[in-house]
């Protein structure tokens, strides 16, 4: 049975319409949480492999981006990663990750 997945940032959440969209369109959907400080390139490919043969909703504006550029197939587009991640600490004491300065690879 085809499965259908919505690729997320853990700490987003799919609006009401959202979720109506989806469901009339799909009938039922599975998340796929990305953790807030990111995957390493290796944990992308890995998670493509795991998906190849699954329907995939992003839960993002660039990916339509990059669905008009692979649909026309006279185009080369590239994409920046880092697996690298660097706490930093907030005025209120809050801690994140962030990308780091170094470590970019252009696939």
């Amino acid at each position: 049975m085809k499965k259908f997945f919505v690729v997320k940032n853990e700490q987003h959440s799919l609006l009401p319409e959202q979720e109506r969209i989806l469901l009339d369109k799909f009938k039922r959907f599975e998340f796929i949480n990305i953790p807030a400080n990111g995957l390493t390139a290796e944990q992308i490919k890995e998670l493509y492999n795991k998906h190849i043969d699954d329907t995939i909703i992003f839960l993002s504006p660039i990916p339509l981006f990059l669905k008009y550029r692979y649909e026309n197939v006279n185009c080369e587009t590239y994409l920046f990663h880092n697996d690298k991640r660097e706490k930093k600490e907030l005025p209120n004491g809050r801690v994140i990750m962030t990308v780091a300065k170094t470590g970019w690879k252009l696939y």
